[in-house]
């Protein structure tokens, strides 16, 4: 079922870690880890899927189990929007459409911004060590 933002909800299989619905989507995101904030671009991708506590997104650059990562989710309206989200890499499973990378969000409320993405600007997340 379409929400009429280029989102489907999608209910969970009974294999699937997440205990919240998400929405298969087909939004623009970036993923940079928290330990290359000198490589401000990330890898800029697709996301497959959000919910309230994650993403999954399928990505060209390797990241690793237990990375911390902040995740930019551009937003599909016409005034440039962006969620910004602190996550931690919680999956890492190799496909032939690229890697696929689920994130478990840091907190289910994301920072807001009406500018493209920056890392070297979101220091304020509490990333943990």
């Amino acid at each position: 079922m379409s929400n009429g933002m280029g989102a489907s909800q999608s209910r969970s299989c009974s294999d699937d870690r997440r205990g919240a619905l998400r929405y298969k989507l087909n939004w623009a995101v970036r993923v940079v880890a928290k330990n290359r904030l000198d490589d401000h671009n990330g890898e800029v991708s697709t996301l497959h899927d959000l919910s309230s506590t994650g993403a999954l997104a399928y990505l060209n650059r390797h990241f690793e189990l237990g990375e911390r990562v902040f995740v930019f989710v551009k937003l599909p309206f016409k005034k440039e929007s962006w969620m910004t989200y602190s996550a931690t890499v919680v999956r890492v499973v190799e496909q032939a459409i690229g890697t696929g990378v689920a994130l478990k969000f840091d907190t289910s409320r994301p920072a807001f911004t009406n500018s493209p993405p920056d890392s070297r600007h979101h220091h304020d997340f509490s990333l943990g060590t």
